[in-house]
């Protein structure tokens, strides 16, 4: 995982060095878990070919369809993932693919979310 403060060690390095680098750790802490992408790792995934779509803990009280969705990856040709916003790039250019389960955003993913 790629550290979100870049310069953790000049922020601690002078004051109050053990309260500088718990606040940095907590912050750091704090950007990881809003990061998207962590979420929907979890959310999707890929085991013995078959994508796996849901997690109990994200489903809402009361939903009105319950349970993981299993795609047989030798069933089918193409997925096509679609997204919107600002988080979009994060999690759709990490989208899990047989060979590369989330470990390669190069892996020919289109799309138009402006980087910025």
């Amino acid at each position: 995982m790629d550290l979100r403060i870049q310069n953790m060690e000049s922020l601690a390095s002078h004051g109050n060095i053990p309260g500088r680098k718990a606040m940095l750790d907590i912050l750091e802490a704090g950007l990881e878990g809003s990061d998207p992408y962590y979420n929907a790792k979890e959310l999707i995934r890929i085991d013995s070919g078959r994508l796996i779509i849901g997690k109990k803990e994200f489903e809402p009280a009361g939903a009105p369809v319950s349970g993981d969705e299993v795609i047989n990856l030798d069933e089918i040709n193409n997925i096509y993932v679609f997204g919107a916003g600002k988080a979009e790039y994060n999690v759709n250019g990490r989208f899990p693919n047989p060979e590369r389960p989330f470990g390669d955003p190069t892996m020919g993913v289109r799309t138009n979310a402006n980087k910025t």
